[in-house]
């Protein structure tokens, strides 16, 4: 996608500079990546990745090395006796600069674009196990992404131990909004019926109000899941369904809720999903599981579905095909619905092998009872591509952003 050397060769490089003369790795991001390509679609975010690969390839006269280690992450690699720490910050705050004053107007977007990055030294002929750099480099550009004025930051651990990226005083009001629910939020993504032609039922994503801003998931959750509490938040997303279901102008016949494997696994997740209980006589209350939660303890997970359904809710394995999309872990499992990962859903819909494959698949899994739900669906062609008799549900932004779940459908 955008002709740089990918994590596998980035790891391979640094095994082959060991030990060395001076060396800084920088990691790069795009603030609310993900937000991005919810709002203007995966073809945009692409450009954009397109944009900032080609920016960091002429970075310092265009003499580093650049790796895409992820969806918007990059790494670059100086070498210190061609550029010394003050050029590289230098050049990495000429690069935030060029994208934050330059939106991208050509490709519809109103405002520009905020880069994070966080670089650290590696002192001459010492062998640094990639993971601990990696990590100080990541430790420094989380700060960069929490800082609005200083979006360039070189790693200081008296700055950027895990501590001091987020002040106790945030930490202390995230745990008090998660364990008293105060400020959550629930919006609503439609699953659209391809043979009905309309909203089967409706996925449930939690976002956060705090002083009257919405904060979104990429922010909030990473700080959940560092304070451990997953399945707490898990609780309350439950509870604030049972009500959202309860109240009078709720639009869609059923919701969706997905469950982290802390939940799964905690003791009192049947007490949480007791207010649920009843409302399945009237609504499609769906679980949905991701592939990595389930295969974490397969036989525990097995009973866990199994009473799911005794009580009434549908299971659904989400994600599906992101990690282990082996057909014989579903032969064990006690699900009712398969979602396809909207990578799945990219590569089925841009390539014509991968999509025999996929959708092979997905008429063999329909055959054998299960309901087939495809995400990431973002335009028309797509929409169209995946109305197959055997695809039950589709989902993405070409139906509906999420909004609030009592909004009008």
């Amino acid at each position: 996608l955008t002709g740089v050397n990918n994590r596998l060769r980035f790891e391979q490089r640094w095994r082959d500079l060991q030990p060395h003369e001076g060396l800084v790795l920088a990691l790069v991001d795009v603030d609310f990546f993900h937000d991005l390509n919810e709002t203007y679609g995966t073809d945009v975010g692409n450009r954009v990745l397109k944009r900032l690969a080609d920016a960091l390839k002429h970075l310092c006269d265009g003499e580093t090395e650049v790796f895409r280690l992820g969806a918007d992450e990059f790494a670059l690699l100086f070498d210190e006796k061609r550029d010394s720490a003050a050029r590289v910050q230098a050049c990495l705050e000429s690069l935030q600069r060029r994208f934050a004053n330059e939106p991208m107007r050509d490709l519809g977007l109103s405002t520009p674009l905020m880069l994070s990055i966080g670089w650290v030294e590696v002192a001459p002929k010492t062998v640094v196990p990639l993971n601990t750099v990696l990590r100080q480099a990541a430790l420094a550009k989380r700060a960069a992404k929490n800082d609005l004025y200083h979006k360039v930051q070189r790693f200081d651990p008296s700055r950027h131990g895990d501590e001091a990226v987020v002040s106790p005083q945030v930490m202390h009001e995230l745990v008090q909004m998660v364990q008293q629910g105060a400020g959550l939020m629930l919006f609503c993504q439609p699953v659209i019926s391809v043979q009905q032609g309309q909203a089967a039922y409706a996925e449930i994503l939690a976002r956060f109000e705090r002083n009257g801003e919405l904060i979104p998931p990429g922010q909030f959750f990473p700080l959940v899941e560092r304070a451990g509490l997953q399945a707490a938040f898990d609780a309350q997303v439950l509870v604030k369904a049972a009500q959202t279901l309860q109240s009078d102008n709720f639009p869609y016949r059923g919701v969706s809720v997905n469950l982290t494997a802390e939940a799964l696994e905690h003791e009192q997740l049947f007490d949480w999903l007791a207010p649920l209980v009843p409302l399945t006589q009237a609504y499609k209350i769906v679980l949905e599981i991701t592939e990595s939660t389930l295969i974490r303890d397969m036989a525990a997970a097995e009973e866990k579905l199994k009473h799911f359904r005794r009580l009434g809710f549908k299971v659904a394995i989400d994600d599906f095909g992101s990690g282990y999309s082996s057909i014989a872990y579903l032969a064990h499992l006690s699900a009712d619905i398969i979602k396809f990962d909207r990578s799945l859903t990219v590569v089925a819909f841009e390539d014509a092998p991968s999509a025999q494959i996929v959708l092979g698949l997905a008429e063999e899994l329909a055959a054998v009872g299960y309901e087939v739900v495809f995400e990431g669906i973002e335009t028309e062609q797509m929409a169209t591509f995946f109305s197959k008799p055997f695809i039950h549900g589709l989902q993405g932004f070409y139906f509906a952003r999420p909004a609030p779940c009592n909004a009008d459908k």
